[in-house]
């Protein structure tokens, strides 16, 4: 189960989910961390984001399926089953 009090940033916490629970493509910044692409992360994130770089790469270290994170590849093939929902 995925503890989603512990996404770093409060207003990123829904898009997180949908990507998590229904394999819903997020927006740039959370794409690239998803991918493990570390400059499209840092040149796409705001300003809050930035900050918290590290901490988003804890959570999705700790607190997520491994399965869906790390990689492009994890990352495309996640939203092609449709996340968790997709496990169904």
């Amino acid at each position: 189960m995925v503890d989603y009090s512990r996404v770093p940033v409060e207003y990123m916490r829904s898009a997180v989910e949908r990507y998590i629970e229904n394999g819903i493509s997020p927006g740039s910044f959370l794409s690239a961390v998803i991918a493990n692409n570390l400059s499209q992360a840092v040149n796409s994130a705001d300003a809050t984001n930035i900050q918290f770089l590290r901490e988003w790469v804890k959570f999705f270290t700790w607190e997520v399926p491994a399965s869906c994170w790390g990689s492009q590849t994890a990352y495309l093939e996640w939203m092609d089953h449709n996340g968790r929902a997709g496990a169904d």
